[in-house]
């Protein structure tokens, strides 16, 4: 959840319970209904697992699917939240990463706690993701092993992935590939088709990549990865790799 601090210091510690009661619930739902398992809240967020502790062949689609369940869930409960008397609450955008690979999963323990988790540079990577979003203005990103793991199944052509960048995380030197995922939806094809080809260009060096994008701003003046490589070209950047300075 972003901006949780803010909304922390703003609301009384009961009517914060309430409200963030009502959207763990409804963020929890939709990971048990596509088959995740919730590992643990992060007071502003959650941790969740697919393909663990149950095998399921189809883990990265499932992850992806439940992803833009919960951020349609979570952008209607954002224009949606109200206090106990119906006031309006300024709510933050979630911002949702995912990653895949091997992590070692299992109980962890101390002398006195035992605790079920995942650890391993795949968890960390995914927390990466999510942080990135707020680079991008964006509020899913996936990388590319998700991305791959995801269009093997068979129900493949009902996901769609844009790419957002070659992205160097702060403390690593190689650069991750990250996609956005949305569903496959009619409405949508054209900007898909016509952001491909414009990444294309940006991706070659190509100078007609600011025309592109420029043209493709005015047409979807919201979209974020459009608006966010419109203002990289304008800048002079001709390149799909992002060097993040930050966490």
């Amino acid at each position: 959840m972003a901006g949780f601090t803010t909304l922390a210091e703003t609301l009384p510690p009961t009517e914060l319970v309430r409200v963030v009661g009502r959207y763990l619930e409804g963020m929890t739902d939709r990971i048990v209904a596509h088959g995740g398992s919730v590992n643990k809240y992060l007071g502003d967020g959650i941790m969740a697992l697919f393909g663990a502790p149950v095998a399921q062949t189809d883990h990265a689609a499932r992850a992806v699917r439940c992803a833009l369940a919960l951020d349609a869930f979570a952008e209607a409960f954002r224009r949606t939240a109200t206090d106990a008397e119906g006031r309006p609450i300024k709510f933050d955008q979630t911002r949702i990463g995912i990653h895949t690979g091997e992590a070692t999963v299992g109980n962890f323990s101390s002398a006195t706690k035992l605790e079920y988790t995942a650890i391993g540079d795949v968890v960390n990577a995914a927390a990466r993701l999510e942080g990135l979003n707020r680079f991008f203005r964006t509020r899913v990103a996936v990388s590319g092993a998700t991305q791959a793991w995801a269009l093997r199944g068979p129900d493949a052509g009902e996901l769609a992935f844009r790419p957002m960048g070659d992205v160097v995380v702060k403390g690593k030197s190689e650069a991750l590939p990250v996609f956005a995922p949305s569903f496959a939806e009619e409405e949508s094809v054209g900007l898909i088709q016509e952001y491909a080809e414009a990444y294309a260009l940006l991706e070659a060096g190509d100078e007609r990549a600011l025309e592109r994008l420029a043209t493709l701003r005015a047409r979807y003046p919201d979209d974020a990865l459009v608006a966010f490589h419109w203002r990289r070209a304008r800048a002079g950047e001709r390149t799909t790799r992002v060097i993040l300075i930050e966490k």
